[in-house]
Order: structure tokens, then sequence, then C-alpha cells
């Protein structure tokens, strides 16, 4: 279905996807991948789908804001984080897009509103899911697995490639940090947040990200 169609079909309504949640942003997103056949975006909230959801459907493109920029495509699905929506964040389809600002078709924003376009600015705007159906997007997560050695000591894990993403503390991480020598498995990479001019993030098998920078990648 093509990005014209699905805003005729859903303009105006509170729509639910498949899985049945109604009146959520998220049920847009997913109502759009449901339509053409891709694997639905579905989590808790919107900005957990941004952190933890991956499928071979979709590329993950993260926003770098600003002049030298990047910016979603029509049909992208686009990502807010914790700073929108009282912490859930916020998500729904480009419209179109510049390097100024966005515009989305989505629902639920302002609260219990029906499916509507509304511009943004990149504030808060963690990236976008952009469908491969759709052909290939600069800046996608790329590479196939293999392991890195830290060479920082600590080197910190975080749960979105840049520095302002939380440490990813878990039973694995209690710290957020890996000591220098410890080898890690990457199942990707994506160009990001430039660090010392180096844009290369890493993803791990555990869904968490690395600066290239600290390993001998």
């Amino acid at each position: 279905m093509n990005l014209q169609s699905f805003e005729d079909q859903v303009v105006g309504r509170l729509v639910k996807s498949a899985r049945g949640i109604t009146g959520q942003c998220v049920s847009v997103s997913a109502l759009w991948a449901e339509e053409n056949g891709w694997k639905a975006v579905f989590g808790p909230t919107a900005y957990s789908i941004w952190l933890n959801f991956r499928d071979p459907a979709y590329q993950v493109i993260a926003n770098q804001a600003g002049p030298n920029g990047n910016h979603p495509n029509p049909g992208d699905i686009v990502f807010f984080d914790s700073r929108f929506g009282g912490g859930a964040g916020h998500t729904g389809v480009c419209k179109s897009a510049d390097l100024n600002q966005v515009t989305l078709i989505e629902q639920n924003d302002p609260y219990g509103t029906g499916v509507h376009e509304k511009t943004y600015s990149y504030f808060a705007l963690a990236g976008w899911f952009h469908p491969v159906a759709l052909g290939a997007q600069p800046g996608g997560l790329t590479g196939s697995s293999r392991n890195v050695t830290v060479t920082a000591n600590p080197l910190n894990v975080r749960t979105a490639p840049t520095t302002s993403a939380v440490l990813a503390v878990n039973s694995t991480i209690p710290t957020g940090q890996v000591a220098k020598g410890t080898v890690l498995s990457i199942t990707g990479y994506e160009h990001a947040q430039s660090v010392g001019g180096n844009d290369v993030w890493l993803r791990t098998s555990h869904n968490n990200w690395i600066w290239s920078g600290g390993t001998n990648w």
C-alpha cells in the first residue's frame, strides 16, 4: 500500500493494529507495517520499540540533526525518545521531512486524537526504522557478526548509539561499563553520533551499543 492510500484510509479515525492496540501512537506505525506485509513494530512504549525491536525488514537509523545531518524519508517509522510523552516516547509514519522538521501521520498527540498530520522539530527525535522494501537508505545498521576487544578502560555500554543515552545496566553489566580486554560479540554497526571524529557505533548481541573507538574495531 502506498503512503497516500494509507493516509486516506486512516485519517480522522482512532485506528488499531492487528494486535488490538487501539488509539495509541504505536497503532498507526504498526498498522502501516501490517498493511504492507512487514513485521509490525511492537512494544510496551514507543521508545522501548526504538531501543529493543529489531527485524531484517528495517534499517535502524539514528537521528543526526543539524545542517550536515540526515532526515527520514516518506514511509519511515519515526521514534521520539523518553523526553517525549512522559517517558514513553512517541512514534508515527513520516509523510515528509527536511533537515529542520518532520511531518508525521500519527495519532494520540494531543492525547486521544485520531489520525492526522503533525509537524515536529528534531528535538527528542531518536531516529527511525527505514523499511528495506522501500529501497536502501544510507546510515542503517550494517555489517555481520564478529567479536571485538575493548581497548578503553572502562567502556560505556549504552541503550542507543549516542553519548546522551543511559548506560545499559543489567545483571550482565551491573555498572553499564565493561573493562579493558573484554571480548564482546557484535551484530552490526551504525553511523550515528560522532565522538572525536569517529561516528561508528557497534551493536552488541544483547541489543546495546558501544562506541567503536573504545575497541579494536
